[in-house]
Parts: structure tokens; sequence; C-alpha cells
């Protein structure tokens, strides 16, 4: 047999305003004691968050320094680990976006010249800028990945474009005769000649970033060439005399 169901609840007794006051205090003191925790532990975690931060910090002549896994310094994007990864993925973005417009100019029917110096001014400069300091240590996959947007832009142009290999070379030798013929430059004893005159002393290097950095491809890029142009810092140096200019009527 089924039991019967009530259809309605019981009504709650009806409690005095002091009564409600009491309930109303009582929640009201569970809800700031859990707020009151929650802070405790907020500032708690804030504690540690500044505590890391301070490990963090590096003292440089003086100022301290907090250590980042990589940082943007003028447009060149700079890992920890020297990887240029992520300096030539946004360079291969950033070359994208350009082609666009270069696809314009095909379709307007644009022609090469202007096509041409269009490239060389929006999409040559953001696949060179800093090109000494990062192309002779990526990786194999970056440099494709750059040189892909290159031929992208040829087909486009319908003109052969200089590779960014040949583009690194020229300015890595210009770049390297600039500091061997300034004797003002902290860095130019790295390109000291043999006694034969003939070569550069080479750089020892023990670990591959170091072999792929600026310096050391330098110094080999001028080792390999045919001749080693004559260093303007080896020259005697010549006096210069300034002769004043004087009026016509004296």
């Amino acid at each position: 047999m089924v039991e019967n169901t009530p259809l309605f609840w019981p009504c709650p007794p009806i409690l005095s305003c002091r009564d409600l006051y009491l309930v109303f205090l009582e929640a009201c003191g569970c809800v700031l004691s859990a707020l009151f925790e929650a802070l405790k532990e907020f500032g708690r975690l804030a504690a540690l968050k500044i505590d890391r931060r301070r490990a963090a910090l590096q003292t440089i002549n003086g100022a301290s320094v907090e250590r980042v896994s990589s940082i943007k310094f003028l447009g060149v994007h700079i890992t920890e680990d020297l990887s240029w990864t992520n300096n030539t993925t946004a360079l291969a973005k950033k070359s994208q976006q350009r082609l666009y417009f270069l696809r314009k100019l095909r379709r307007a029917r644009a022609p090469a010249p202007i096509m041409y110096t269009f490239y060389r001014g929006t999409i040559e400069s953001i696949l060179t800028s800093c090109i000494t300091v990062w192309f002779g240590a990526c990786n194999a996959s970056c440099q494709k990945t750059l040189q892909r947007i290159v031929k992208a832009a040829e087909r486009i142009i319908g003109v052969p474009l200089p590779s960014l290999q040949d583009i690194y070379s020229t300015r890595l030798t210009k770049k390297a005769l600039c500091i061997a013929a300034d004797p003002s430059h902290p860095m130019q004893s790295f390109f000291s000649l043999l006694p034969s005159g003939r070569r550069l002393r080479s750089l020892q290097a023990r670990t591959s970033r170091l072999k792929d950095s600026f310096f050391h491809q330098a110094v080999r890029k001028l080792n390999s060439l045919p001749a080693l142009p004559p260093l303007p810092s080896s020259a005697p140096q010549t006096s210069c005399t300034v002769t004043p200019i004087r009026p016509s009527g004296s």
C-alpha cells in the first residue's frame, strides 16, 4: 500500500525580529570569515610571487635587472638560449603581410621596376633587418622559411631577386672590414693578422653557438676570400691639413 505524501510542506516557524537579526549576524560572520581567509591566502601568494621576482632579479652595475626568457631589442627578438626561431617567425609573419600589397600591385599591372622598388623597401628591409646578427646562427629550417618568402616575391615580380645568403655574405664582409679598419672599435682585436699578413687569426670556440656568432663568422668569411683585402688599420696613417678658405677680395 502506497503511503499518502503531503501535498504541501509544513511552513517554517515564524521567527521574531530578534531571531532574524541573530541569523543575519551569524551569516555575515561566516561570509566575513571566509573573505578574511581568502585575503590571507591571496596575501601569501602575492608575497611568494614578490619573493620569486626578487630572487629572479640580478644586479648589473648597481641596477636591478629582471631575468626574462625573451626580449625585443631594436626590432630583434632575443631569447635566453640565443635561438633565433622567435625572431625568424616574427619576420616571416610581417613579410607575409607585405606580400599581399605586392600582389595588389601585380593585379594593377604595375611595371616590374616599381614592384622591385616596393619589395626592396617593404619586404627585403624586414627580412634583412640586423641580418648579420642572427642569420648565421639560425638553423636551416628558419633560413628556408625566409627564403620561401623571397621566392614568392620573385614569382610575383617576375625578375630574379638576391637570396638572403648572398645579402648576408655581402653585409658580413662589409661590416667586418669596417670593424677591422676602425682602431677605436672595442672588438677590433678580433681581426688580427697572422705573421704572414695574408690571413686573419682564427678564433677558438668550444660551442656551436659561439662558433656561429658574428665575429667567428666574420673571421671565417674574410679568410675564405681569394685575397684578403688590405686592412686600412695596417696602412700608415697620413696627416690631413685643412686649408682655410679666404675671401676672394683679400
